[in-house]
């Protein structure tokens, strides 16, 4: 049938109750909000993709920073059919996080992120409830930041720091990559704390998991058309499939770990991350039975290790990665840390967290590294678990928020020349 039947076989009245049909979905879904509430302005979606062509041009965190220029600090886009509240202000977010902290400590879940924490499981992506504030209790006691804890991470930072310089010393004078070296050292201060135990850079399993880091991070939020579009993670997709794979590989790394520690641990005698959530996972049992493992199941564990494991490698790696290619080019900046060092330390002491204060150029560097090159410039989404508000506006339950830092960390209200890197400022 040509276009020109098809078109004669249908009637006006027919046309009509399409278009009205359109109208009534594009008004259920764009604009079916609660009469009366004071809602962020924003830019007017189109019909399935919402606001994807106002976030073309630029990375996302620049054209939400550009956005706000035009519709203020709080402002709301849509990413397909779904609404997002974007903050690109310091003491909104202070608002948000800090004062009404419970109402935005909610999770919005995303096809990648619910591959990578097994539908919301461990403390990154989990939504807020009793086996998230489980798991953040139990991984902060573990990791033991305050007192003695404390030391002790010191002194397993001190001896990374000291192979990672002879590792450089020993490629002086000719090109090197540090990618590696800063993995081996940030690998294993975490995999002290997480597994107990250190690798040797040429380890199958180290390289095992630097491999399906490496993996994750290049496919968790690369294809961003699978979390505006789930239905499209079902269909074939190299995105989806590199992920999965990577994700066996962790599952079959991690839960040898920690089979190995069930199979060593000693009652009483905590050696990591791991042997803590044991201890935890088998109090439950006793005292529940096994309705305990609704929260502390060995999927759950896996989860939790991952998290801290994962995510503390990669974010402190690309941070020291970041420093490193500032001081590179700017020279002057090495200079002053140096003599700063060297009129505050003995000669040859190492650097102590005790010594933060009286280095504060060297503090004050890494922090501009920090707010030039926030890690994360959109952070992790958060969801409102309830109606709030933040600033002059409302915010209702279930809504998708996201924290712009690098518009917080470019504002131009608290920073004097902000695209500029000066840690004397």
């Amino acid at each position: 049938m040509s276009l020109l039947q098809l078109y004669s076989t249908v009637g006006v009245s027919d046309v009509a109750w399409l278009v009205a049909l359109f109208v009534l979905l594009y008004g259920l879904v764009y604009a079916g909000e609660r009469r009366g509430l004071v809602l962020p302005p924003g830019p007017t979606p189109l019909p399935l993709i919402g606001n994807l062509l106002n976030l073309m041009g630029a990375d996302p965190h620049i054209r939400m920073t550009q956005m706000a220029r035009k519709f203020g600090d709080v402002y709301q886009v849509w990413i397909g059919t779904e609404k997002v509240v974007v903050i690109n202000d310091i003491d909104l977010a202070k608002e948000a996080l800090v004062k009404n902290g419970d109402d935005f400590a909610g999770r919005a879940p995303l096809p990648t992120t619910d591959l990578l924490s097994n539908s919301g499981m461990g403390i990154a992506f989990a939504d807020y409830g009793r086996g998230w504030r489980t798991h953040k209790k139990l991984t902060h006691s573990s990791l033991k930041m305050f007192g003695n804890g404390m030391q002790q991470l010191e002194s397993r930072v001190s001896e990374e720091a000291d192979w990672l310089c002879s590792h450089l010393s020993a490629s002086a004078g000719r090109p090197l990559d540090p990618y590696m070296g800063l993995n081996v050292v940030i690998g294993n201060i975490i995999s002290r704390l997480c597994l107990g135990k250190r690798y040797d850079p040429e380890d199958p399993e180290f390289k095992t998991i630097v491999h399906y880091n490496e993996g994750l991070v290049d496919t968790v939020g690369k294809d961003g058309l699978i979390d505006v579009f789930p239905l499209l993670a079902k269909l074939p997709n190299a995105t989806v499939r590199k992920m999965k794979e990577c994700l066996d590989l962790r599952n079959k790394v991690l839960s040898k770990n920690i089979e190995e520690h069930r199979a060593t641990y000693k009652d009483g005698k905590i050696r990591d991350l791991i042997d803590t959530l044991l201890k935890a996972q088998a109090e439950a049992v006793m005292a529940s039975g096994h309705r305990a493992l609704r929260h502390l199941s060995d999927d759950h564990i896996l989860i939790t290790v991952n998290d801290v494991f994962g995510g503390g490698m990669e974010t402190a790696t690309t941070t020291l990665r970041w420093i490193l290619l500032f001081l590179v080019h700017y020279p002057e900046v090495q200079d002053r840390i140096q003599r700063e060092m060297h009129e505050v330390l003995c000669a040859n002491d190492p650097v102590r967290l005790c010594d933060r204060e009286r280095l504060p150029y060297l503090e004050a560097t890494i922090r501009e590294v920090l707010r030039m090159r926030p890690v994360a410039p959109l952070a992790i989404p958060h969801k409102t678990i309830r109606d709030t508000s933040v600033g002059d506006f409302d915010v209702p339950q279930g809504t998708r928020v996201m924290f712009n830092l690098w518009a917080i960390h470019h504002d131009e209200r608290h920073w004097t020349d902000p695209a500029k890197f000066n840690p004397g400022k």
